[in-house]
């Protein structure tokens, strides 16, 4: 049933024009497997790993985290366009 889900989350990144999807977690394989199928060009970073603190977030965006629980935040939306 996660599966599913995480899959169906998969899908819809997939097929609203985003531009990258970075997802961290053992689940998240499902998720980036679906969104590669649903837009073969989509940027897709992915790691079965979620460190506590940060390290993930810095391996997947070459930014760090300030968090200290996983991936930051703080300024996605800046960078989206949206800030």
């Amino acid at each position: 049933m996660r599966a599913a889900l995480h899959a169906a989350v998969g899908t819809h990144a997939g097929t609203c024009g985003i531009d990258a999807l970075y997802c961290a977690g053992p689940l998240c394989e499902h998720l980036a497997k679906a969104a590669k199928e649903a837009d073969p060009k989509l940027e897709i970073r992915h790691s079965a790993d979620r460190e506590p603190d940060g390290r993930t977030a810095e391996t997947l965006t070459g930014r760090g985290s300030d968090s200290g629980k996983g991936i930051a935040l703080y300024g996605v939306w800046k960078d989206c366009g949206d800030a």
